[in-house]
């Protein structure tokens, strides 16, 4: 009779003849390369500590919503500024309409970067995952770093030049990451 053992990243039985084995952790063929990858990202620490399966991964929709929290909050925020500075730029004779429309297009890009970038850098979370219960961690599991929250928001806003694909990876992979999340070596997960 052939042995079978429970794999540490899906937790379904795999014959133990086709069983990856690394520390106290056994990975069935399918989730081979998946962990390597992760081993390969720094997150050796974190399969040694033997906490790999608490990850839960935030799915696309999840994600979404979020962001849907976050563009409410921004684009509140930036309404707010753009009536205030309306006055200045729309007095009479000033004719400085397009800069004002060039103005409020780039402090809306200024805004949407930092508000990012401090909120994953300090709490690992923007208000929208917050509300949500997500956190975005590295491989490891643990904090994000402000560079690499600069970076990885960066990266997020140059997907939109993709039509959003790099978004919607997330819907496909096994941990739902999108495209910022495999070049920046992130997770979202539910807390």
């Amino acid at each position: 009779m052939t042995e079978t053992r429970e794999c540490s990243e899906c937790g379904k039985p795999a014959v133990e003849d086709e069983i990856f084995k690394y520390d106290k952790h056994f990975v069935c063929a399918s989730c081979k390369l998946v962990f390597i990858q992760k081993l390969k990202e720094g997150a050796s620490d974190f399969y040694n500590s033997d906490n790999s399966r608490d990850m839960e991964y935030a799915g696309f929709w999840v994600r979404l919503e979020a962001k849907v929290i976050d563009g409410l909050i921004i684009g509140m925020f930036l309404w707010l500024m753009a009536t205030v500075l309306r006055e200045p730029f729309f007095s009479t004779g000033s004719g400085l309409e397009s800069e004002y429309w060039t103005f409020i297009k780039l402090m809306g890009a200024v805004v949407a970067l930092t508000f990012d970038t401090l909120f994953i850098g300090k709490l690992a979370a923007t208000p929208g995952k917050m509300a949500l219960k997500l956190t975005v961690v590295t491989a490891d599991g643990k904090r994000v770093t402000y560079l690499k929250a600069f970076v990885r928001v960066i990266v997020e806003k140059m997907g939109r030049f993709t039509l959003m694909a790099g978004h919607i990876m997330a819907a496909f992979d096994t941990e739902k990451r999108a495209l910022h999340d495999i070049i920046c070596s992130t997770r979202v997960i539910r807390q």
